[in-house]
């Protein structure tokens, strides 16, 4: 039962990082892509 929780306990902070990765990846490539833009469009 406790091998079990801490299994567990491990998977979903495993989780809770691979989230907080994504979201720092779509947030630094939408930053990139916003300057990419701004630079593009400028008139």
């Amino acid at each position: 039962m406790t091998n079990w929780q801490a299994e567990f306990e491990k998977h979903k902070a495993a989780e809770r990082r691979e989230i907080l990765y994504w979201t720092l990846a779509w947030g630094t490539f939408g930053i990139v892509l916003d300057t990419v833009a701004r630079m593009w469009w400028q008139p």
